[in-house]
């Protein structure tokens, strides 16, 4: 079963093993791609304000975007959330971790 990450770096956010590509490619729903993009582009905008960026509550509703295109692409892709953690005195660059989704 190829892997399917859901991340929002290089403001595409879903990438499999041929590349990024965007959720309207799997069958999602117009309503579903206008929350997808509003995710995405909160985290393309963060770069302007970082002290100001609630990765938190960011990465929770990246994780319930990930779970409802695991249900869209159930038994074709895994599906894996890569996430960023959050900032701390040893740096302000973005890192990314990465979980896997059940």
């Amino acid at each position: 079963m190829e892997k399917l990450i859901v991340m929002a770096d290089y403001c595409c956010g879903l990438f499999s093993p041929t590349g990024g590509m965007e959720p309207e490619h799997l069958g999602a729903s117009e309503e579903f791609c206008a929350r997808f993009d509003a995710w995405l582009a909160r985290y393309c905008e963060h770069d302007d304000k970082p002290p100001d960026f609630d990765r938190q509550s960011y990465n929770e509703a990246g994780r319930a975007l990930a779970h409802e295109i695991q249900k869209l692409v159930e038994g074709e892709y895994s599906v894996t959330y890569r996430f960023l953690l959050p900032v701390d005195s040893s740096t302000a660059e973005c890192e990314w971790a990465e979980e896997k989704l059940s």
